[in-house]
This record gives C-alpha cells, sequence and structure tokens, in this order.
C-alpha cells in the first residue's frame, strides 16, 4: 500500500533485502513511491521480498542472487539499476556477513576473513563504483540510519566515498 508520494521519481538501490534491515528500507522507500532495486545473495528470500511488495500493491525490483563481494556481480547490480531507472538517488548498503563465535574457536580463513570481506569489501565495492550517476539533482545523501528522514547531504564526491555508515549516494 502506498503510504505517500514523498519519494515519487527517486531511485533507491537497496542491498540485503531478503531480510532485515534491507527488507525493511526496500518496502518503506516503495511505500512512499520510490523505485527500488534490491539484492540479496538468498535469491530465494530476494524473491519472497519482491512478492510481499507485490502483495501489498507496491513495487520492487531485483537484482539476485547477487554477491557484494564479487565486483563483477556489484557492476552488474548497478548496470541494470542504470538501465531500468537512469540513474540512483539513494544507496542504502545493508547486505553483510559476519561469522559470530568465540575468537579460539572461529577459523582464521572461513570466519575471520570472510567476516572482513562480508561487512568492509560489500561497503566498499558498492560505494566506489565508478561512474555511479544519481537520478536528480542534489541526490547525494549519507546517513548511518536507514530512515530517509535522518539523510543529510554530501558536499563533495569525496566525503561520500564511505561516507559516515552504509548509506551512501554521490553525483
Amino acid at each position: 500500500m502506498l503510504l505517500s508520494e514523498r519519494l515519487k521519481g527517486k531511485v533507491a538501490v537497496v542491498t540485503g533485502t531478503g531480510s532485515g534491515i534491507g527488507q525493511g528500507c526496500a518496502l518503506m522507500f516503495a511505500r512512499h513511491g520510490a523505485q527500488v532495486m534490491g539484492c540479496d545473495i538468498n535469491a530465494a528470500a530476494a524473491q519472497a521480498t519482491v512478492g510481499q511488495a507485490r502483495q501489498q500493491g507496491i513495487s520492487i525490483d531485483s537484482c539476485h542472487p547477487c554477491d557484494l563481494t564479487d565486483a563483477a556481480q556489484v557492476e552488474k547490480l548497478m548496470g541494470r539499476t542504470a538501465e531500468r531507472f537512469g540513474g540512483i538517488d539513494v544507496l542504502v548498503n545493508a547486505g553483510a556477513f559476519g561469522a559470530f563465535g568465540f575468537i579460539e574457536q572461529l577459523d582464521h580463513l572461513r570466519d575471520w576473513k570472510r567476516t572482513l570481506s562480508g561487512e568492509l569489501d560489500v561497503v566498499f565495492l558498492v560505494a566506489s563504483r565508478r561512474g555511479l550517476i544519481c537520478a536528480s539533482e542534489g541526490a547525494a545523501r549519507s546517513s548511518t540510519s536507514p530512515v530517509p528522514t535522518r539523510m543529510s547531504r554530501i558536499r563533495s564526491p569525496a566525503r561520500s566515498r564511505i561516507a559516515r555508515g552504509r548509506a551512501v549516494c554521490w553525483q
């Protein structure tokens, strides 16, 4: 159900739409009129979110499965978004992976290295995407919060690289 047209004409890329914060952001952006491109490594979960949106009378497109630790798959996600919507206004990097446990029980490669990649590379690869085109004037935003009302303007591309958290877009 469309709640408002507050984000009408805006394009949002939301990673990790299969569950949690990513799913919540994607659905909320769509409820407020944004065109949403989501992605998740878990294709079934991403498709379930697309179905949930459809049941609510809103639309979310999705590129899944999408492994955000793979630069080629990130390129495909961003290219597909630009092709479909013409650009990007908002980026919410909510997709991540982390292994949890006592340090003496964690394996260096299986857990530690995979967590570093799943928490850091996924932000870097999406946020550093060369040629990212924002769809509307003044679209560069950054926030540690997924809530659109808490977003703040970024005044220069240099400050937007990994600016203050996980939601980033620049012109």
